[in-house]
């Protein structure tokens, strides 16, 4: 669940939607899911949402991951962070945190969030992190209602707050099948046209291309498209606790 209502997004559970709270896993049910993993061997845990905020009884999974041993990332969108949370989080830090901001003016935040006043409690919830000390790095979905403010986000990130910064312009279908976000999804043109405007960007893509330098594919790699590394290596858990191999693959989950 999330209080936000982006226009990108591929999940859009809203707070009090039909499948809430009280069908989510409980406080023992993650805690016998951390057990799990932790006894198979799992080493990295990201918390994602939606909003990992949502939940009341968050810190409390989270503290019980912490005490499991597992090196823990946090993706939040800020806007519910709070001095009390921030705080526990300096007694337990994670590995790291990443927060979304989403535009460099409450306008275009705001046109993506579709809520008035996000912006400003986004910046609350990285000032609370950065005043703690805590391992933050701010990031953004590329779309065509904020593309215009690609460098300025990334200027006031870097050389104003001191922080790391990247952007990723992937925007995929919602669960539900609405095709609504592709509305704002960039062309590969304007995808291409944002690399080559960011240097850092660019010299990556380069040692990129250097790696693959005379590598010939298989007939069988040479004829994906791409491929994916979902299941090898990781796998997802929703809310009601089902698996897969990829958050963004429903068609075969496991309770």
């Amino acid at each position: 669940r999330c209080p936000l209502h982006c226009a990108h997004c591929y999940n859009n559970q809203p707070m009090g939607g039909a499948r809430g709270a009280s069908d989510e896993l409980t406080y023992g049910e993650h805690c016998r899911i951390l057990d799990e993993i932790a006894r198979a061997g799992c080493l990295w845990l990201l918390y994602t949402g939606g909003e990992v905020f949502a939940r009341d009884d968050f810190l409390d999974i989270y503290t019980y991951a912490k005490r499991k041993g597992l090196l823990i990332t946090l993706f939040t969108n800020g806007t519910l962070l709070t001095p009390q949370i921030a705080d526990h989080l300096r007694e337990w830090p994670p590995f790291s945190v990443e927060i979304t901001l989403y535009g460099r003016t409450p306008q275009t935040h705001e046109r993506v969030t579709g809520v008035a006043g996000s912006f400003a409690q986004c910046m609350r919830g990285i000032r609370l992190l950065m005043e703690r000390r805590l391992p933050l790095a701010l990031k953004t979905v590329a779309l065509t209602v904020n593309k215009h403010e690609m460098p300025e986000m990334k200027r006031f990130v870097e050389e104003d707050l001191g922080l790391r910064f990247r952007f990723d312009a992937a925007v995929n279908c919602r669960l539900d099948g609405s095709q609504n976000p592709l509305a704002v999804r960039l062309s590969p043109r304007e995808v291409v046209a944002l690399d080559l405007a960011d240097p850092k960007r660019m010299a990556e893509w380069k040692r990129f291309g250097e790696r693959l330098k005379g590598q010939t594919p298989s007939p069988e790699q040479d004829a994906l498209l791409f491929s994916c590394a979902a299941g090898l290596n990781s796998f997802g858990i929703d809310p009601w606790g089902r698996m897969s191999v990829c958050i963004l693959r429903q068609t075969e989950t496991y309770d």
